[in-house]
């Protein structure tokens, strides 16, 4: 082989090991649990793992395995059911609602004086696209943060690294 070939092997070997140590700001591992399907962006040190949306039922070790758990916009509706909110309320760790177009309302418990309970896709939809961290807080409160995006995008790399950072920032 001649010093060209040497010196491309070393660029590409470079570019290579370069992208494969990107490493979000954190120490510590985050361990992403999903729901449905979403781009997962690669992080030395990030590790998403694919559950069933009935996993959010009747998986009992979710707080000690994942950092946060990331829903897509299919399962929506179905954890607006009550027993869904109820079981974000005692996990206690910040759940991402991804590429929602309702914004985050139809993700809060409906209160006692509602007559009928309105789901997801009983909202109108929303201008904007929105990713939504929220933590549910006992009793029933909840503490969130979002991201926007027009409605043909979806959740970038970069807003991703945001709400991780948020996540974060508030632990």
């Amino acid at each position: 082989m001649n010093k060209f070939m040497y010196l491309l092997i070393a660029v590409l070997m470079f570019l290579i090991g370069g992208c494969s140590n990107n490493k979000i700001t954190f120490e510590e591992t985050v361990n992403i649990g999903v729901v449905g399907t979403l781009e997962e962006f690669r992080y030395e040190n990030v590790h998403f793992e694919s559950l069933g949306v009935e996993d959010l039922l009747l998986q009992d070790d979710l707080k000690n395995k994942y950092s946060t758990i990331m829903i897509d916009d299919d399962h929506f509706n179905t954890v607006t059911q009550i027993e869904y909110i109820e079981r974000f309320e005692s996990l206690q760790i910040p759940i991402v609602f991804v590429d929602s177009t309702k914004g985050y309302a139809p993700f809060s418990k409906p209160s006692k004086n509602a007559t009928t309970k309105q789901t997801y896709d009983e909202y109108n939809d929303h201008p904007k696209k929105m990713t939504v961290m929220l933590t549910y807080q006992l009793p029933a409160a909840t503490q969130g943060f979002m991201v926007g995006y027009p409605q043909d995008e979806t959740l970038s790399q970069e807003d991703f690294e945001k709400i991780i950072e948020r996540i974060y920032s508030n632990k």
